[in-house]
């Protein structure tokens, strides 16, 4: 994939709730092309949570 298409990127990351793992060492990208935005352009954070 082109690198200058890549808007997000996360490697190796690791969410824990107290002392549960839920996500240990994921690693994505999200290109240009399936960003998460709203008809005003603004992003929707909340759908990554």
């Amino acid at each position: 994939m082109n690198r200058s298409a890549i808007i997000v990127e996360f490697e190796n990351v690791t969410k824990m709730f107290g002392a549960k793992v839920a996500v240990d060492g994921i690693s994505f990208q999200v290109p240009l092309a399936a960003a998460i935005s709203g008809p005003n352009g603004a992003d929707k954070p909340t759908s990554i949570k």
